[in-house]
């Protein structure tokens, strides 16, 4: 049994610790489903807000973000710009996942390199696309 999954010819580890910061608990727990059911095997920690999400990274190992913009407490991208000067997480596969379809936000998040940009809503082929070329372009 491969200690991989394929995604576009990608190779992933599948037993990658995903953290998910969205407010909306039905999208994250979709979002869940969606890793889960393409075969990912590692954990996938769920923060509603800014708060726990800061928490959940100072205390766990976490591969890979997937964060909404708009929080209750702050914006996904103070926290991707503080995870950008991190050395524990520098180089951490971050998408940002929002309903901001602007050029302005997609070019703020560009410059504080964000690994991908998807737009809510979204398909699961959508989201797995985005995941990949995170992937590779951290990796």
């Amino acid at each position: 049994m491969s200690d991989y999954i394929i995604i576009n010819e990608t190779e992933i580890k599948k037993n990658l610790n995903f953290l998910i910061i969205e407010d909306n608990t039905l999208l994250s727990e979709l979002i869940s489903e969606m890793l889960s059911s393409t075969g990912f095997t590692g954990e996938v920690y769920e923060a509603s807000n800014m708060k726990e999400a800061i928490k959940n990274l100072d205390s766990l190992e976490i591969d890979y973000i997937l964060s909404d913009w708009g929080l209750p407490d702050g914006e996904g991208i103070n926290l991707l710009s503080a995870i950008r000067k991190s050395p524990k997480y520098s180089k951490i596969p971050f998408v940002m996942v929002t309903g901001k379809n602007d050029i302005d936000s997609m070019m703020k998040a560009s410059e504080l390199k964000t690994s991908e940009y998807l737009v809510k809503p979204f398909s699961k082929e959508e989201l797995l696309e985005k995941i990949e070329k995170g992937w590779s372009s951290e990796n």
